[in-house]
């Protein structure tokens, strides 16, 4: 969480407020992460900040296998 919240600039509570919704999700991977994203989209009360976290959600999803390959060792 930490490596994406430093390459997407996000700040610590939304780093803190995805890192809940993937604990809780309790889908420890790739996918999982996505939908923490995609929910905490749903949260953020900037209509714009909002966008862009959708925006993230479908960029993570678009990533190549080293790329996810490069989050996951980062951790």
């Amino acid at each position: 969480m930490e490596v994406l919240a430093q390459r997407y600039t996000l700040n610590e509570q939304e780093r803190s407020g995805m890192l809940r919704h993937l604990i809780t999700g309790g889908a420890l991977s790739g996918y999982g992460l996505v939908n923490a994203v995609m929910h905490r989209s749903q949260e953020v009360e900037d209509d714009d900040r909002a966008t862009e976290f959708e925006a993230l959600g479908g960029r993570l999803l678009e990533l190549a296998p080293e790329e996810w390959q490069g989050l996951a060792q980062a951790a």
